[in-house]
């Protein structure tokens, strides 16, 4: 049996995918999922936007500034900033940056 980790999203293609899973598999990831969020949030140098869309992203020679739209109240915002990394779903493959970020 396949546990949620191994299920893609296949949605985007029409395609309906339907995981069973054993209750206490799911309940592990969804813990394994708080803590990352926790990390990330507990981690001073990240500020994290939830419910956000990047609208646009601009620069001359490297990215320079963001603009991105609340989902909830649709209001955009433009901020200067030089580096974005975005987390789509629940298992980011970031071991490659390793010993990069700080």
């Amino acid at each position: 049996m396949r546990g949620l980790d191994d299920v893609g999203d296949l949605r985007p293609r029409g395609i309906a995918v339907e995981a069973h899973a054993d209750p206490a598999a799911v309940a592990d990831v969804r813990r394994r999922q708080l803590r990352r969020i926790r990390r990330i949030e507990d981690t001073p140098n990240i500020t994290l936007h939830v419910q956000t869309e990047i609208i646009e992203a601009s620069g001359d020679d490297h990215l320079e500034q963001v603009t991105w739209r609340d989902a909830t109240t649709g209001a955009a915002t433009t901020h200067r900033i030089r580096h974005v990394f975005m987390m789509i779903g629940a298992m980011p493959n970031t071991e490659w940056l390793a010993g990069c970020v700080e």
